[in-house]
């Protein structure tokens, strides 16, 4: 009963179990990180009614599952992180990691290579996270600022349906196979150029 009036759900890096379901009457929720807790099964869809939920963690969740759409009406969200990456030591942010230089990357002994697109290091084996849905799901979410679906495969669609978003300051896709494989140089440079504002990795 205690957990009804939870506000922030922080268990990163933890053995903890269970499912998704399991948060779906923590309505007051908000900030939800889960980063590296390889056990932790269920779909997105039991967050789907969580409407004070700023910021979605779920990164390396391998065993989640879910669509787009299952987010797509959390209006608040700012921070949404359904990405595949390597762990990294010490404490930091998706941000943090996007923008280490090799040169630090090296200094930490991190085991994957840093460019300007975010790639893991090639002939390594990434598992794939199992979202699915197109990306223009997400352009209502008005006050999103970061994105991460690093190697979220079976996703679709065209990243220039969320161009438009305002305050979008990180969009992270690669590893995203059918949206990468859609976009043309063309359309990367139009990216950079109509949003400066905004970090792409492809």
């Amino acid at each position: 009963a205690g957990l009804i009036n939870l506000v922030t759900l922080d268990l990163d890096d933890t053995s903890i179990t269970g499912s998704l379901e399991y948060l779906a009457n923590i309505t007051k929720l908000q900030f939800l990180s889960l980063r590296f807790c390889s056990d932790i099964c269920g779909s997105t869809e039991s967050l789907s009614k969580l409407k004070e939920l700023r910021e979605i963690r779920l990164t390396s969740c391998r065993m989640i599952t879910g669509d787009l759409s299952d987010v797509a009406k959390l209006e608040k969200l700012t921070h949404l992180d359904l990405s595949f990456k390597e762990k990294v030591t010490g404490e930091v942010r998706t941000s943090d990691v996007l923008s280490l230089s090799d040169h630090t990357l090296e200094q930490r002994s991190i085991p994957v290579q840093s460019t300007t697109s975010g790639h893991i290091r090639r002939g390594s084996v990434v598992p794939m996270m199992k979202i699915t849905g197109d990306l223009a799901e997400l352009a209502s979410l008005k006050n999103l600022e970061e994105l991460a679906l690093g190697h979220c495969k079976r996703l679709s669609g065209d990243m220039r349906s969320l161009r438009k978003l305002p305050k979008l300051k990180l969009l992270y896709l690669s590893g995203c196979t059918r949206v990468v494989a859609a976009m043309s140089e063309t359309a990367v440079d139009n990216w950079e150029e109509a949003r400066p504002d905004c970090k792409l990795y492809v």
